[in-house]
C-alpha cells in the first residue's frame, strides 16, 4: 500500500504543479442572452476531481491505510483543496478517517476554482438534529460548521513529523 500511496501523492502534486493549466476555461457562447447580463462573466463549475485533473476512484477507503498514510493523505488532500482556492468546510476535530471520507465526497462536488469567487464546499445544513458530522458537531456556540481550522492543519504536519522519526526509530532498531 505505500507503493500505491507514493504514486497517488506524485499524481497530486501533479496535480497541484499544474494548476494554472488545469483551471483554465474557455467560457460557452450564450445565445439569447440579455444585453444587460453579457456584461456579468461566466464562472466555471466542474466536480473537484476535474480540476484536480485526478480520479477519485484512485482514493481507496480510509480502512485500507495505516494510521500514518490516512492523517498523510487528509493532509495532503486538504492542501490540495486550498492550492485550487476551493474551501471544504468541516467541522473542527473530526477523526482523520471521518475527515478523510468527507474530503472524497468533496472531491466528487461541483465547485469553481476562480481566485475571485466562493469556492465552498460545505455539508452542513445548519440543522443540528441532520448534522452529517454527528457527535463532532461543532454548534453555533462553538463556530458551527467552521473550517478546519489552521492550527488543526498545521498540527497534522508535527503529527507526521513525529510518526515518520517513530517509523525510522523502530526501523533502524
Amino acid at each position: 500500500m505505500q507503493r500505491y500511496m507514493e504514486h497517488l501523492i506524485d499524481d497530486i502534486r501533479e496535480s497541484a504543479k499544474n494548476k494554472d493549466e488545469n483551471i483554465q476555461y474557455v467560457p460557452p457562447v450564450l445565445y439569447n442572452l440579455p444585453k444587460h447580463l453579457e456584461h456579468l462573466p461566466v464562472i466555471p463549475q466542474r466536480k473537484s476531481y476535474e480540476w484536480f485533473k485526478l480520479s477519485p476512484e484512485a482514493f481507496p477507503e480510509a480502512e485500507k491505510w495505516d494510521d500514518y498514510q490516512l492523517l498523510y493523505m487528509c493532509v495532503i488532500l486538504r492542501s490540495l483543496f486550498e492550492h485550487y482556492n476551493i474551501n471544504v468546510e468541516l467541522s473542527n476535530d473530526l477523526p482523520y478517517e471521518t475527515v478523510y471520507a468527507f474530503l472524497l465526497k468533496a472531491l466528487d462536488t461541483y465547485t469553481t476554482a476562480e481566485p475571485d469567487a466562493s469556492n465552498q464546499i460545505s455539508f452542513c445544513s445548519g440543522d443540528e438534529g441532520n448534522c452529517p458530522f454527528g457527535d463532532y458537531c461543532a454548534r453555533q456556540e462553538q463556530g458551527y460548521c467552521d473550517t478546519w481550522n489552521i492550527g488543526q492543519h498545521w498540527d497534522g504536519f508535527i503529527i507526521l513529523a513525529e510518526m515518520e522519526k517513530d517509523r525510522k526509530a523502530q526501523g533502524e532498531e
